[in-house]
This record gives C-alpha cells, sequence and structure tokens, in this order.
C-alpha cells in the first residue's frame, strides 16, 4: 500500500468515527427531552412534565408532586408517590385532552390541554 493509499484509509477512518460519535450525541440529547403539557380547569391551571411511561411530575401552585402510573379501566391513572401513611391524596386521570385532579378535598374538573 503506498503512502497516500494509506493517507486515505486513515481519512476515512477518522470520518467515519466522528459520524459515529456525532449520532452518539444526538441520541443523548434526545433522551433528555421531556415532553410538558399544560392544562385549565375551571378553577385552576397545572402542567404535567411525562418523565417516562410510568411518572409524571405535577406542578401546581408552586408545588411538584411526584406521580406514579396505575392501573385504569380507561385514559391514564396517577397517584402520588408517598408512604402509605401520608394524609395527602392525590389522583389524576387523563384521556385524551381532558384531565380530572384531586388533591385532598379539592376537585380540579372539566381540564383541558392549554397547548
Amino acid at each position: 500500500m503506498t503512502g497516500i493509499d494509506t493517507f486515505k484509509c486513515r481519512a476515512a477512518l477518522f470520518v467515519t468515527t466522528l459520524l459515529l460519535l456525532g449520532g452518539c450525541a444526538q441520541t443523548v440529547d434526545r433522551q433528555q427531552s421531556y415532553s410538558v403539557i399544560d392544562y385549565q380547569c375551571n378553577n385552576a391551571q397545572f402542567s404535567l412534565t411525562f418523565i417516562d411511561d410510568e411518572q409524571v411530575l405535577l406542578l401546581l401552585d408552586n408545588a411538584e408532586y411526584h406521580l406514579t402510573r396505575v392501573p385504569a379501566a380507561s385514559g391514564s391513572r396517577y397517584v402520588l408517590n408517598v408512604e402509605p401513611k401520608s394524609e395527602q391524596h392525590i389522583v389524576l386521570h387523563t384521556k385524551g385532552s381532558q384531565a380530572r385532579l384531586e388533591v385532598d378535598s379539592t376537585l380540579y374538573s372539566s381540564c383541558v390541554t392549554a397547548n
């Protein structure tokens, strides 16, 4: 193999390596993006950040709550991740663009996506 052929092989290998590394960097960025949905209700508004298929972060009145998905007959249902002895009760039910949120004795109904 001549010097020129060796140079071409090394250049091709270098370019291929850069392309592969670039593809890996883009994959990491996509994994870190989360879906955020804002809801508007009759008496309030709140935001949901979908962390994965099983967890959402609820932002309501400047407080954050980590909710976990539980079985639902229809749509998706999430409950607060707390000890069984906790006094706080949060249940969120979503279906399509609608949601219903219960926080202790307060009911947020007729909630629809705002974005």
